[in-house]
């Protein structure tokens, strides 16, 4: 079966749905957040600890995460996974009604969040190499990334509209819902897989390598592997500054802009528009078999642009011009790294490997968030945006002009 064939059965179709309806629902959850500690600290100091909190999770959830992955049966645990974030979303709401909800509050439900989410995300990842031919798997993280771009549209424009409705505190019980939505499908595909035999929960015999081994020959795959190793790299050097967006677009609406949630959900959509069109791209784009590091570098670069010119950007609509020319880059840069790992990694690795880079991504964000929240107290959020730009164009531009070699025969391989 191909991969358009696959992702056109009935089931696979309600799965897209789910996955665009479950991000929509990310991005009111993410925007809640940081305007709720905007309003009750005012402070960018806040925002970043909130973000920093999330580390306290990444090294033990993301190094034995990704050994239950690899268990199988990685459906159910994500549907398992979607109940549980739907309930904990929706814990804020009955806080807020009754007066309660602070700060703390905020940071232990991000921590929580983040949890789950470094169990979900490579589950989600390392789940496609069972239900798609190697040879399809770029087009199918194509096609989950398009659907998560989608959801990224529509979440900060449901924002806006919601805006208008209900406190930003409501935000998180619309998160919950598609929570439970996105669980139902995990379920039914859950129920397809086990007839194909493909999410079975593999039985081991005799003797088994402890977890620290488990976890041991994971690092010692990505160390092996030149590739992937690099591209673990450029992805967390990138993803450091990246965090910049996080602090310093909320406080440029704020300050600079003098605008309300509403104009940073059209910032937000217009940078999935942007994500939207790259991953329609990225497929026909890897199909010409460019090297995935030069396609993870410029892609970046498409994003550093874009930040310079939301930092320069005088008004909103300026702002979405930049977001949306560097939302391309994302998709570019992502959807063939991911596919590469996917095609190169051997199937009882996959959940390892995908959690190592994950982790990874995470941590290096957190110590991106520290250092923003600290440049926004001192200077404006619009020249922090211009600085995380310069920093992206320098990792991107460097990993182009120092290529990958065989030790060999000297070939080039990015």
């Amino acid at each position: 079966m191909t991969a358009t064939r696959f992702w056109t059965t009935p089931v696979a179709l309600v799965l897209l749905v789910a996955r665009s309806t479950s991000v929509a629902g990310d991005w009111l959850f993410q925007m809640a957040l940081v305007w709720l500690v905007l309003e009750l600290t005012g402070s960018s100091q806040a925002v970043s600890l909130t973000g920093i909190a999330e580390a306290i999770p990444v090294v033990l959830v993301g190094l034995l995460g990704g050994h239950w992955l690899d268990r199988g049966g990685r459906l159910r645990l994500l549907a398992w996974l979607d109940l549980l974030r739907a309930v904990l979303v929706a814990l804020p709401v009955l806080l807020y009604s009754l007066g309660q909800l602070s700060f703390w509050h905020l940071v232990v439900l991000s921590v929580l969040m983040t949890a789950a989410n470094l169990l979900f995300t490579p589950g989600m990842q390392s789940t496609l190499p069972a239900l798609v031919p190697k040879e399809h798997l770029t087009r199918a993280h194509g096609l989950i990334d398009v659907t998560e771009r989608v959801g990224r549209i529509s979440g900060p424009g449901l924002a806006g509209v919601l805006s208008a409705l209900m406190p930003v505190a409501g935000f998180f019980l619309v998160d919950s819902a598609t929570f439970v939505v996105s669980a139902g499908a995990f379920l039914l595909l859950s129920l397809w897989a086990r007839r194909a035999g493909t999410d079975a929960k593999v039985e081991r015999k005799g003797p088994q390598p402890s977890r620290v081994q488990q976890l041991a020959a994971g690092f010692a795959f990505v160390r092996e592997q030149a590739v992937i190793g690099r591209i673990i790299l450029v992805r967390s050097l990138n993803n450091f500054a990246w965090a910049a967006y996080l602090v310093a677009t909320p406080l440029l609406v704020a300050h600079s802009y003098g605008q309300a949630v509403g104009a940073w959900g059209l910032l937000v959509a217009a940078y999935a528009v942007g994500q939207l069109i790259g991953g329609m791209c990225a497929s026909r784009v890897s199909s010409f078999k460019v090297p995935p590091l030069v396609l993870l570098s410029g892609g970046w670069l498409f994003t550093a642009f874009g930040f310079v010119v939301l930092g320069l950007s005088g008004t909103v609509w300026v702002g979405c011009l930049g977001l949306l020319l560097g939302g391309l880059g994302g998709p570019l840069a992502h959807v063939s790294t991911d596919g590469y790992l996917a095609a190169n990694t051997p199937t009882e690795l996959q959940g390892r490997v995908f959690s190592l880079q994950y982790m990874t991504l995470k941590l290096v964000q957190m110590l991106g968030l520290a250092l923003a929240g600290v440049l926004c107290a001192y200077l404006a959020a619009g020249s922090v945006l211009v600085l995380a730009g310069a920093l992206m164009t320098l990792v991107s531009v460097t990993s182009l002009l120092f290529p990958i070699r065989r030790s060999t025969k000297e070939e080039v391989l990015t």
